[in-house]
């Protein structure tokens, strides 16, 4: 009996690390994809009105770890990924920090429609979700085994999001972006340690609520308009129930 229990152990283990870089495969494709789209997409500061099957596709790809992963790890593996992982959790620090960042987000004004506020919540709550929430976890789990491993995921997963942000480079961009007396070398490196620094405080912010909601309205509305708000609730709302349904412990006390 304990041979067996030995072998099922070992075969967990195993699952667990061909998982592990499973999903670091998949990261790496959807990082790489992103930057060539950031790059290649002409460059608009204003918020996202229309877009296609493609663009909505790429979105999309940012929500599928996690829904794989803890769909296709619980059974099998000895550290099975589970929802609340990617920061899908409900607790009382977290509800008073997103109750700041609605007030923080409600000065700021855009005349968006409705159809635009829906856009803009999918595409930045996904961000959200994939840097701060998926990476984050990525990251510890791939440094398990050095000292503080969340220290390298927040690090990295700042470094990567800021790299991915490939329009930089577009000369439209650097038309748009700082001041024009400025010398071009300057004004990349102040965008660049920009996002870095925006990415390390959303990082730590995540963790610090273990929730990505604040962020994720952070993201939504600055980048657009508070309108984003019921959007990025429903869609946040739905994958905690999902994790509730699933039997996690979603309701965290801190």
């Amino acid at each position: 009996m304990s041979d067996k229990k030995g072998n099922r152990m070992s075969i967990s283990t195993k699952l667990d690390k061909i998982w592990l870089w499973a999903a670091l495969l998949y990261a790496t494709v959807v990082i790489l994809l992103g930057a060539y789209a950031n790059y290649s997409h002409p460059y608009s500061s204003d918020p996202v009105t229309t877009t296609n099957f493609w663009t909505l596709f790429s979105w999309g790809l940012l929500y599928v770890p996690v829904i794989v992963l803890p769909l296709t790890t619980t059974a099998n593996t000895a550290k099975p990924w589970r929802v609340t992982d990617f920061g899908f959790t409900l607790n009382a620090f977290m509800a008073v920090v997103s109750v700041v960042c609605v007030l923080l987000t409600a000065l700021k004004t855009s005349s968006i429609t409705w159809t635009s506020a829906i856009l803009e919540a999918f595409a930045r709550t996904g961000e959200e979700v994939f840097f701060r929430g998926f990476l984050l976890a990525l990251f510890t789990r791939l440094f398990a085994q050095r000292r503080h491993p969340r220290r390298w995921a927040i690090l990295l997963s700042a470094l990567i999001f800021t790299l991915m942000h490939t329009q930089t480079f577009q000369p439209e961009f650097r038309d748009w972006y700082g001041s024009p007396q400025a010398p071009l070398t300057y004004r990349i490196i102040e965008r660049l340690l920009n996002l870095f620094l925006t990415a390390l405080v959303l990082a730590l912010l995540c963790i610090w609520t273990r929730s990505v909601l604040p962020v994720a309205i952070l993201h939504s509305a600055l980048n657009s308009s508070i309108l984003t708000l019921p959007f990025v609730l429903l869609i946040y709302g739905l994958i905690t129930f999902w994790a509730h349904k699933r039997g996690e412990q979603v309701a965290l006390q801190l």
